[in-house]
């Protein structure tokens, strides 16, 4: 099958790894159809500058879109919908594709159908978020505003199907009105990394020259406001004082310029705080599973998940490796995590609520490691990838790819 893959920024840092929970499934996916021998294209713009021209990758041929403006700026959107059409169209006519799959964090960016003309093939939308707007930014209640959920609804109904991460926003998509029978639920899919030997704790802690005994808490993330990193410097402000002990490994970074990017906001915040002893800042990794193994918990204080997946791929990461998660009462995480079964949710913004949960993590290791293997049973059965492609190419045999 000769299939196209649309969305933004799907290339890796300068390091070899796959930031995002949007990019890094699509590469997975992607990567998972070549290796069963179909003909993969992933037409992507790439601020990151890692392509200068169309090049072969493990995950497909990549084409590169140049684009205009700054990254997550209306121009920018604006110039990828229609240069990225365009580069679709020319590829298309050259050798025809059976299938075109959108992605995007954004509904609106299904308006991307419309610039790609009539090329009678199935089209299929993966929706990570749930996001309505028009223009980039936030949407934290998934949008009641009547003319942005009419554009999102258009934007949807032009594709055969969509796809989402959560039934959270299943419900959503539902409710805006796309037809239930044309929504389909599939988890973004794990590195096979992941999935293999995992290093033990000890020898995880000892590749990072992390104390063997101290407390280690995992942040994974950039540093957006919408990942409530600053509510988690907080609690560890008090974590310390009654643990002086304990390590935040931030394993964060910007992979490119973009509006917004708040690097020196929060470095400024852990400075005032008196965190610097307590943070070791690692960057961006491209093997997330020993940072994982090392730590006893990764901490994730969403305030929203409508510019992340609703499913943070960051979370189940965390499960995969058996260790517990603590996040919050936002998009489709309390789902995932199932109550407390799976990891525990706080409110967002609520340090208090934070630095409870992070203590009963940390003094209650039996709890921990429960809670740690029941996550790992759940997602290592879901979202590995030759699972999570057998669902997706189930779809496009369904919109008649």
């Amino acid at each position: 099958m000769r299939i196209a893959h649309v969305g933004v920024e799907i290339v890796p840092a300068e390091n070899g790894a796959f930031v995002g929970g949007l990019v890094k499934n699509v590469a997975t996916v992607s990567a998972a159809q070549v290796r069963q021998g179909h003909d993969v294209h992933v037409v992507t713009s790439d601020v990151r500058g890692r392509f200068t021209e169309d090049q072969t990758t493990p995950y497909g041929r990549v084409h590169r879109v140049p684009t205009t403006g700054t990254y997550g700026s209306a121009v920018f959107a604006a110039t990828f919908l229609a240069r990225a059409g365009r580069t679709v169209r020319r590829l298309h006519r050259a050798l025809p594709f059976d299938l075109i799959h959108v992605h995007s964090a954004y509904a609106s960016l299904g308006a991307i159908r419309y610039t790609l003309g009539r090329l009678g093939i199935p089209m299929v939308f993966s929706l990570y978020s749930p996001n309505f707007r028009a223009r980039p930014g936030h949407d934290c209640n998934g949008s009641r505003a009547l003319g942005r959920r009419r554009i999102a609804r258009r934007a949807l109904r032009a594709f055969d199907r969509t796809i989402v991460p959560s039934e959270n926003l299943r419900s959503r998509v539902v409710e805006l009105g796309i037809p239930d029978e044309t929504v389909s639920q599939i988890l973004p899919a794990l590195d096979p990394a992941l999935l293999g030997s995992l290093p033990t704790r000890e020898e995880a802690r000892r590749r990072l020259r992390l104390p063997e005994r101290a407390p280690v808490i995992l942040f994974v993330g950039n540093y957006s406001p919408w990942k409530g990193v600053e509510s988690l410097l907080h609690a560890m402000a008090d974590i310390r004082a009654s643990n002086p002990d304990a390590i935040l490994v931030t394993a964060w970074g910007e992979p490119y310029e973009w509006d917004g990017n708040r690097r020196d906001d929060v470095l400024g915040l852990i400075q005032r705080l008196g965190l610097d002893p307590a943070v070791r800042q690692v960057g961006i990794v491209p093997d997330v599973e020993t940072l994982l193994r090392a730590a006893d918990l990764l901490v994730s204080p969403f305030e929203c998940t409508c510019k992340v997946l609703d499913y943070p791929l960051s979370i189940l990461e965390a499960m995969a490796c058996e260790r517990p998660v603590i996040s919050t009462n936002v998009g489709g995480i309390p789902e995932l995590l199932d109550g407390g079964e799976r990891g525990l949710v706080v409110e967002p913004r609520d340090t208090a609520a934070l630095v409870r949960a992070i203590r009963a993590i940390l003094e209650d290791r039996s709890r921990a490691e429960a809670i740690g293997r029941s996550g790992a049973r759940w997602v290592r059965d879901r979202a590995g990838p030759e699972t999570v492609l057998a669902s997706v190419m189930f779809v496009y045999g369904e919109v008649g790819a």
